[in-house]
């Protein structure tokens, strides 16, 4: 079973035009559900002590409930040409192989995905399994590793790597959000999926998603460098969604195996050489 979905954006300047993701709405086999910003979860009810960021938090509200009266309508490409100048609703595309997720699931996993800070190990944390343990510890070690080394925020290199930063790519109306970030004369976009967990076919979209990704901001700047960090075992290697996974990753980006000693340890110089270039 698959399942479409729409992503509600905030434009808050429209001479910039720098759209924030606040929301999805999915469409499961006719089964409707969303969760905005705001929201604890895909039931609705904002809390208004989260709004306090928003300049104009009432024209928020009446915005999500006019997206969520909308719900019932057969066809959501209604409501999408139904969007304003600062507040729209555009199409995100097909989540495939949901299997027996319910409409909700699939809501809060996109929601991380896409509006959440935590992005992809938090779309993962809500599994009880291995998959999600796998998931965060790989983004938590390549980030001890980054501050390990003096390289990850708030530190004295002149050009350091950021975490869970947005990018606009070729395509304006999406926002992108990578697990790390890197810029010095070119923007270097790095994404980690590790395939190791036991929920492979969300490992295997995820790494799907990451390719797009990696492929609109390449068509918008040629010079950006795509990194995949992936991990992954020989045994890991025998399931179809794997090999899959990796092949979409090795077309769209350079493959760094987090499991090699060597690969890393050239992975962090290049990022180190990176931070202080010019300096």
């Amino acid at each position: 079973m698959s399942a479409k979905y729409w992503i509600a954006q905030h434009v808050a300047d429209l001479f910039r035009n720098e759209p924030k993701n606040i929301g999805v709405v999915v469409d499961a086999v006719g089964i409707k559900k969303a969760r905005f910003f705001g929201e604890a979860d895909a039931s609705g009810g904002i809390d208004g002590r989260r709004l306090r960021g928003l300049s104009q938090p009432d024209v928020y509200r009446q915005w999500v409930e006019f997206w969520r009266s909308q719900l019932t309508a057969p066809d959501a490409k209604e409501i999408v040409k139904q969007s304003g100048q600062h507040y729209r609703l555009i199409e995100g595309g097909t989540v495939d192989d949901v299997g027996s997720d319910s409409a909700e699931a699939v809501v809060e996993y996109l929601y991380s995905l896409l509006v959440s800070e935590g992005g992809f190990a938090e779309a993962m944390s809500g599994e009880s399994d291995a998959g999600a343990d796998a998931a965060i510890a790989l983004t938590a070690e390549v980030g001890e590793e980054f501050q390990g080394r003096g390289l990850l925020g708030d530190t004295d290199v002149k050009f350091p790597v950021h975490r869970n930063s947005e990018l606009l790519g070729a395509k304006p109306e999406l926002v992108w959000k990578a697990d790390f970030v890197q810029q010095n004369g070119h923007l270097c976009v790095m994404q980690t999926i590790d395939f190791g967990a036991r929920r492979r076919v969300a490992a295997r979209d995820h790494a799907g998603f990451s390719s797009y990704m990696f492929r609109d901001l390449l068509e918008k700047d040629s010079t950006t460098e795509a990194i995949a960090i992936v991990r992954y075992t020989p045994a890991d290697l025998e399931h179809s969604d794997v090999r899959l996974g990796l092949a979409v990753l090795k077309d769209a980006a350079q493959i760094v195996d987090w499991s090699h000693d060597d690969e890393r340890e050239k992975f962090i110089r290049a990022r180190i050489d990176m931070a202080n270039a010019g300096n």
